[in-house]
């Protein structure tokens, strides 16, 4: 060690040393040493072997530092830890005297380790902290006595320069000049003669970084870390050493014979390595822990975690010489390599830190509040624990300026809910929707941001007119005048909200306006519009506005073009509105779609625009057909002498590659109108994986279809991921967000390096050139070479050789993974090497770099973001928006898989993992239009469920209040205020033994019920002193409960004690006739009892509660099962199994669920299937359709269970098995004998999808209304289960310009959204008929007996004397419905299908207008260059078009169906409607005369020609009157043409 200081020469920082220094407090003072100062940094990294034997790689890289070839290298091993333990733990035997400061805490590990005991982490971090202050102590005095060194060589070097001045004049004089001084044996010059000891270091290390390097080896702690920086010791870098074993697959053989010489030689070696081996193992597993277990701003989460994979024919090649391994050559050249690749890899973190700290500088964070109840975990803090400050936001060092984040708001837990609260219970609680909930919330927080404002008076304004709303409601329900009312009103500037007067009866609501069904009710108060508010928000939703951004203005030529078609492609044949429907239908079948890969991946859509169609745009299709036809080399179309009349014909052929699918059967069209078509859409969207639109040019329409892309395995699978950026530390930014940003990187490096190239090129005016690249390249110049002048030879040759040094680096840019070259060429290498500006390195040549896999642990992946593409010369703006999280990463990937089996049903698998936190996934069975879902957060043991008597034969009413009442079956019921126990012995300590015991009496009740039993306490108080000495006393407590019985006797008790209190009255009658005895109490209970033991007692809150029994079969006998049916009014029916011990529950849709004791449940929804939930929570859903197949067939089952490693399977009738794991995994098994490979390109497309999941076809006109195309099949099976239905009326019309296409309208009843889950009571009156009083209304003048039939006609012939049934009672009449007050209307209109005829007709139109469209581009073509026009000629052309522009463009033809109006008498045409399907004959018979009459006439004359001509002869008269104004021409007023003109307008007007 170098020997102690003086004070006056100690700089500032340097710890003393000595027993001097030494107090008794050294632990305190150990703990509060400050280890980096601002003129002194220290590196420190943690070096670790991968495997145990590995350690070899740890043992060359000790070598290599110690030899050492780095200066401002050093290395903290164990082995020097036992050492100084050993020299300084025992005070007797210490051999220096200046022994440092803190040696105490070597003697406190030395008597643990003599005992026998392993030194805890603490302490071992103490042991750290030791020696890392006397590496620093030495490292300054090292660099002192360089200072010292050198600044006397140049007072010395002054000094002769001085003497020869003075010894040249003395000469020339003749006297002797004076001897200089004989230099002293300290100085660092040698005399002539004297042989040069002069060690060169290699000088790599980067002019910016820390003054120190220190390499920490031998340690398997990985809390030892965490106590480090406890201690103020911050470990930069954890750099995992091993070597790259995947070209380590070689001689299995020697592999073998090694395994047998150790096992019989070397075991305990091999247990030594297996020991090591293990503390490896536990120090990798156990650090993540460590490193994410720091506090908030703490440094753990900056400790970066590196990979150095040593090249395998780096090894020495004698491996069996142990010699030459420890004292070769090869060993040292081996390390030498090992600590270049370690320290270039050292060097790469410093500028990956800066690089980090300039991301910092150049994000805006968002400050993002915390709630004052939230708990940090923290782990306790020992006593020699530093508290470290947050960390708010890295500063470069560069820009110490930047300022510092505000703290983080805090915000209170209790949220004021009180407006949002307001608007929710303005409608019933089953009504709002998520787009109402939504406004809701967004009102709370507009609300609560104006709290604090000057908007105060507005809000008081509002409360105000609520209350003044409030008050006038209720004043103008009192009877008075009208005039009052309104003077009132006016007075108080309110306004009575509109009345719909003219709403006619029924009330219309259209099918899918799922809206209007819920809300049709809400009256609208105070403007408060709840459906406004939900269209308003759900116009608001992503789906709705990126359909509606595709909208594009209309084309000037589109009218042009659409008359165009007209005239080729109509006929008798084809009017105009078949001729739209077909074109529509075609554009569908010509629309790329999105698809899968092979592996089912969903492929990205098209950047480029789709090629033109001619069913959409024949214009751009025949342009793009002529060019493309006129490009193509050697074609026949495009070759010099063949005919021009070849190049512009269009084949058939050339029509059909464009489309891609057939959908003929799709002849089914319903109209959505702007109000409805959102919700439809937003529906459609939810349902579907993917939404294709498509722009047409022809009608400026948006045609879209939602569509379920799959696979042949009958799949598909789509990926996201999602980031922001947060205050991240940086080795979350090293792993996982500096590739995301490595194109930003790049560039902000070369700024940066053309800043310091800017700064070094001013620093060179101040120095000579020479002197420049001297000072800065020589590291050695100043201390080692001083005499060197500047343009010398020696200079000169020092040069080159420096730059033949750096052009063979550049050469060599692996990073140990370099052939390694001799010992002598490696020495001289490293003697050699020089520093260059900037930092440069061997092998840091690119500064602009990111960390590669390569340096960083393995198995992490990450998530990419957003990159911002910001102008190069703004460098401190802010160009990326982030949020301070505290540290946090937020970055989280997810897959969504869907399957689809071939019965219609569909699986979607969405899972999700954090990059630093859990993996959840999230499985839903859509089938029959049920949802199933199943998550899975975190696997836990869930407790067994155990059976539990949920029968306990009454009602428990638990109010608000906190009162409770129960209803008993038999009519008893038991009503209590506070809810408390009806007795409860509470017991008390006596405070002195001599204090006399009264005795007490209990009101207790035996097994029969009496109350007259009596306990003494004294007596038994007196037992119990026997055993101990504290004394008991028991004192009775209790609730209020008052209990009625069915006889009107009452009991109650208060405190535990019982209160006389009155009976109430009760009135028996008894039906004479049927026996049923009724009792009807004064508290409104009403009992039944009839004879064959059933009990209903209806009582005062309208529950009912029926006792009966029921005829079962137990084990082949017949026997009556006791049941109990609860009704009422504001729920579901109820009926209990007390025997069988089984629950069901009857809800008003005839949605039917059965439950168990045992937990198992079966659930019967009303549109058929069945869905079983077993016990241990598996689910097994059947559809109607796998009902009706056999039990044992378990095709088309989907069997669901959360608890098991399999989430969900199913094997479709197909044979194909779908299976989903716990993990996300799917598992997907094809029926290969059924599989089939498509035979067609059309069949390729079109895939089997759409035969079991069909899409959904939208035209999406400019007014955002919408036409659906609806596939044949679907719409049968609509139309089948509607005739099946009696309430349902069907009504079909032929339309007016088609004589194969009608209209269907369905109307059936709107049922009320409580009719889903509520059930009426299975009696409306309970009372038996012959103990009802007869209504006033029904009662006749005078009582007559009604004579029945004849004797003997009713009963049967032969030897069965039974009662006949009536004749009629054979022929089942339906009761004739009356026309509800809300009824649900669904139109459409049926088109005939596609025929192959059909499309070879309109295909023939399209190609002779195609071809007039090339022939008029081909004479475009020759016209283009042969422009004759003159530029008159080009504005009056402009002119006519601007003009013709000004003019209303004409309305288009219908586009689609022409439904026709529903007349005003609705409620007739339902009535008719369902009495005609009772009659179906009748029906029949009336549709064909109504299709007759229509046939007949269409077949007379069309006034259509005559209107077409009058229309051309009106444009012809406009063209020419408006020439005759251009022109200036006056007709005169007897000329013949306005005599013809008179004429032609009276024949108009008559025809008119």
């Amino acid at each position: 060690m170098p020997p102690k200081r003086n004070k006056s020469a100690t700089p500032s920082g340097v710890t003393p040393t000595g027993p001097a220094a030494a107090n008794k407090n050294w632990e305190t003072a150990l703990t509060s040493a400050v280890f980096e100062e601002n003129d002194w940094r220290a590196s420190l990294s943690m070096v670790q072997a991968e495997k145990a034997e590995d350690e070899q790689l740890i043992s060359a890289l000790l070598q290599a530092v110690q030899q050492p070839l780095r200066k401002l290298f050093s290395v903290l091993s164990w082995e020097d830890t036992l050492e100084k333990i050993n020299e300084l733990g025992n005070p007797k035997t210490r051999k220096t005297k200046d022994v440092p400061m803190f040696c105490e805490v070597t003697e406190v590990a030395k008597s643990i380790m003599d005992v026998g005991e392993e030194i805890t982490v603490d302490l071992m971090a103490k042991l750290i902290k030791f020696q890392l202050l006397t590496i620093k102590n030495n490292d300054i005095a090292r660099r002192a006595a360089e200072q010292k060194s050198i600044e006397d060589i140049r007072a010395k070097a002054g000094l002769n320069s001085a003497g020869k001045d003075q010894g040249g004049k003395g000469a020339a004089k003749g006297k002797k000049a004076a001897e200089l001084p004989v230099p002293t044996k300290d100085t660092n010059l040698k005399r002539r003669g004297e042989e040069e000891n002069i060690i060169k270091y290699i000088d790599d290390e980067p002019d910016d970084g820390p003054q120190h390097y220190i390499l920490i080896v031998g340690f398997c702690q990985p809390h030892l870390i965490s106590a480090l920086d406890g201690l103020g010791i911050h470990v930069s870098n954890i750099i995992k050493l091993g070597l790259d074993r995947e070209e380590e697959l070689e001689a299995p053989e020697e592999t073998v014979a090694d395994e047998n010489h150790h096992s019989t030689e070397d075991q305990e070696v091999e247990t030594l390595k297996q020991k090591r081996q293990w503390e490896l193992d536990v120090f990798w597993k156990q650090l993540d822990q460590v490193l994410n277990s720091g506090n908030m701003g703490s440094s753990l989460s900056d400790v970066a975690r590196l990979n150095y994979n040593v090249k395998i024919h780096l090894l020495p090649q004698d491996k069996g010489n142990t010699e030459a391994m420890v004292n070769g050559e090869e060993e040292l050249a081996f390390g030498a390599a090992i600590f270049e690749g370690v320290a270039c890899l050292v060097y790469d973190s410093m500028d990956w830190r800066r690089q980090y700290s300039h991301y910092l500088s150049c994000i805006r964070f968002i400050q993002v509040p915390e709630t004052c109840r939230s708990i940090q975990q923290s782990r306790p803090q020992s006593s020699t624990e530093v508290v470290q400050p947050p960390r708010k936001k890295v500063a470069s060092e560069e820009d110490p300026g930047i300022q510092e984040e505000p703290e983080s708001p805090v915000l209170s837990t209790e949220v004021d809910m009180r407006f949002y609260c307001d608007l929710l219970d303005r409608i019933p609680t089953e009504i709002p929707s998520v787009p109402f909930i939504l406004h809701c919330m967004l009102e709370q927080v507009v609300a609560s941001e104006q709290e604090g404002s000057d908007d105060s008076e507005e809000r008081c304004d509002k409360t105000d007119q609520d209350l003044i709303s409030y008050m006038l409601s209720s004043v103008l329900s009192l009877p008075q005048d009208e005039e009052d009312n309104k003077d009132l009103m006016k007075n108080l500037e309110m306004h009575n909200s509109p009345k719909n007067t003219d709403q006619k009866h029924p009330l219309l609501l259209n099918h899918h306006d799922e809206r209007a069904r819920r809300l049709h009710q809400l009256p609208v108060l105070d403007g408060f519009d709840v459906i406004k508010i939900e269209a308003d928000i759900m116009k608001q939703s992503h789906v709705w506005t990126n359909l509606m951004s595709r909208h594009a203005e209309s084309a000037i030529d589109r009218l042009t073009r659409s008359q165009e078609l007209l005239h080729f492609c109509t006929d008798k044949s084809m009017s105009w509105s078949e001729l739209q429907r077909l074109l529509q239908l075609f554009v569908f079948e010509s629309m790329p779609l999105t698809t899968v890969d092979e592996s089912g991946c969903i492929k990205g859509s098209q950047s480029d625009p789709p090629n033109p169609t001619p069913w959409d745009n024949p214009v751009e299709f025949t342009k793009h057909l002529y060019w493309s036809n006129r490009r193509i080399p050697g074609s026949a179309k495009s070759s010099a002498g063949t005919d021009e009349q070849t190049g512009h014909e269009v084949t058939v052929t050339d029509l059909q590659k464009t489309l891609i699918r057939q959908l003929g059967h799709w002849n089914f069209v319903e109209k959505h109108s702007a109000y409805v078509f959102p919700q439809v859409f937003q529906s459609a969207c939810e349902t579907y994986r993917c939404v294709n639109t498509f722009h047409c040019c022809r009608d400026n329409a948006i045609y879209v279809i939602c569509q379920n892309p799959m696979s042949p395995q009958r799949s598909c699978k789509e990926f996201w991921d999602a980031s922001l950026h947060t205050d991240v530390g940086f080795r979350n930014y090293l792993e996982y967000v500096a590739d995301s940003i490595s194109e930003w990187t790049k560039q902000e490096e070369e700024k940066w390096q053309m800043e310091q190239e800017k700064k070094e090129a001013e620093r060179i005016p101040i120095q000579t050139p020479s002197e420049t690249d001297r000072k800065r390249d020589s590291p050695i110049s100043d201390t080692l070479e001083p005499y060197i002048r500047e343009d010398s030879l020696k200079a000169w040759k020092i040069e080159q050789e420096r730059l033949e040094d750096e052009q063979s680096k550049k050469t060599k840019k692996e990073k140990g993974g370099k052939a390694t070259p001799k010992v002598g060429e490696r020495i001289d290498s490293v003697k050699e090497n020089k520093k260059t500006p900037l930092s440069s390195k061997k092998s840091r040549d690119n500064m602009s770099k990111t960390p590669s896999s390569a340096t960083l642990p393995r198995d992490k992946t990450r998530d990419i973001l957003e990159t911002p593409q910001e102008p190069a010369n703004e460098m401190r703006t802010n160009v990326f928006t982030g949020y301070s999280l505290n540290g946090k990463l937020v970055q989280v990937a997810g897959k969504v898989q869907s399957l689809y089996p071939c019965d219609g049903g569909q699986i979607d698998v969405e899972s999700f993992h954090f990059t630093q936190g859990l993996t959840q996934v999230k499985v839903c069975v859509n089938k029959d239009g049920h949802h199933f879902y199943t998550h899975i957060s975190e696997r836990k043991k869930e407790d067994k469920l155990k059976d539990f008597d949920m029968f306990s034969k009454q009602v428990i009413k638990h109010k608000r209040d906190g009162s409770t009442e129960v209803l008993f079956t038999d009519g008893t019921v038991s009503t209590s205020p506070d809810s408390g126990p009806v007795c409860v012995l509470v017991p008390h300590t006596l405070l002195k033994e001599e204090d006399p015991i009264k005795e007490m009496i209990v009101d207790t009740k035996d097994k029969k019920g009496k109350a007259d039993s009596k306990v003494n306490t004294e007596d038994e108080q007196q037992k119990s002193t026997e055993n101990e000495r504290t004394k008991y006393y028991f004192e009775i407590n209790g609730g209020s409960w008052t209990t009625t019985t069915p006889s009107g006797s009452r009991v109650a008790s208060v405190a535990g004690k019982e209160v006389k209190v009155q009976p109430i009255l009760a009135y028996h009658a008894t039906d004479p006739f049927s026996g049923t005895a009724v009792v009807t109490r004064e508290d409104k209970v009403l009992s039944v009892l009839k004879k064959d033991g059933t009990v209903i007692v209806d009582h005062a809150d309208g529950t009912r509660i029926t006792t009966f029994y029921q005829q079962g079969e137990l084990q082949q006998h017949l026997s009556s099962e006791k049941l109990v049916r609860v009704e009422k009014a504001e729920f579901a029916t109820v009926i209990m199994d007390y025997e069988g011990r089984a629950c069901d529950v009857i809800f008003g849709d005839g949605t039917f669920i059965s439950a168990t004791a045992h937990g198992s449940y079966k659930i019967y929804p009303h549109g058929g299937g069945v869905l079983l939930i077993d016990k241990d929570g598996g689910v097994v859903y059947t559809s109607k359709q796998s009902q009706e197949r056999s039990e044992r067939n378990p095709l088309g089952q989907y069997v669901m269970n959360h608890r098991a490693d399999v989430l969900c399977h199913v094997t479709d009738p197909e044979g194909n098995h779908f299976q989903v794991n716990a993990d996300g995994q799917v598992t997907i098994t094809a029926n290969g004998s059924e599989t089939k490979e498509p035979e067609t390109e059309t069949e390729l497309h079109q895939n089997a999808g759409f035969k079991t999941h069909p899409p959904r076809l939208f035209v999406v006109h400019e007014d955002c209304s919408a036409s659906e195309l609806l596939r044949a099949q679907d719409v049968e099976d609509l139309l089948q289960k509607a005739y099946c239905d009696s309430s349902i009326a069907i009504l079909t019309d032929p339309l007016a310009d088609s004589q194969q296409s009608f209209g269907i309208t369905l109307l059936r009843p709107c049922p009320d959204i409580n009719s889903h889950w509520l059930s009426s009571k299975q009696e409306d009156d309970i009372i038996p008929t012959h103990l009802k009083s007869r209504k006033w209304e029904s009662f006749p003048a005078s009582e007559k007996k009604t004579p029945g039939p004849p004797f003997g006609t009713t009963l049967g012939c032969s030897l069965e004397l039974k009662e006949k049934p009536p004749k009629s009672s054979s022929i089942h009449i339906h009761p004739v419905l009356e026309c509800p007050d809300v009824l649900l209307v669904r139109q459409m209109t049926q088109h005939p299908p596609v025929t192959e005829a059909l499309r070879r007709n309109l295909q023939d139109k399209v190609k002779a207008y195609l071809e007039q469209l090339l022939q008029r581009e081909n004479q475009w073509e020759k016209m283009e260059l042969k422009d004759p026009r003159t530029a008159e000629e080009k504005v009056h052309q402009n002119d006519l078009l601007q003009l013709v522009l000004s003019l209303p463009d004409a309305v288009d033809p219908p586009v689609a169906m022409e439904i026709r109006p529903l007349s005003a008498d609705v409620a007739s045409l339902y009535t008719q409607a369902v009495r005609a399907a009772q009659h179906p004959h009748e029906l029949q018979e009336k549709r064909e005369e109504k299709v007759t009459k229509c046939v007949n006439k269409k077949k007379q004359k069309s006034l259509w020609e005559n209107r077409i001509n009058q229309h051309r002869q009106e444009l012809q008269e406009q063209r020419r009157h408006r020439n005759a104004l251009r022109h200036h021409i006056v007709t005169p007023y007897f000329h013949p043409e306005l005599k013809e003109m008179s004429l032609f307008t009276d024949e108009a007007s008559t025809t008119i």
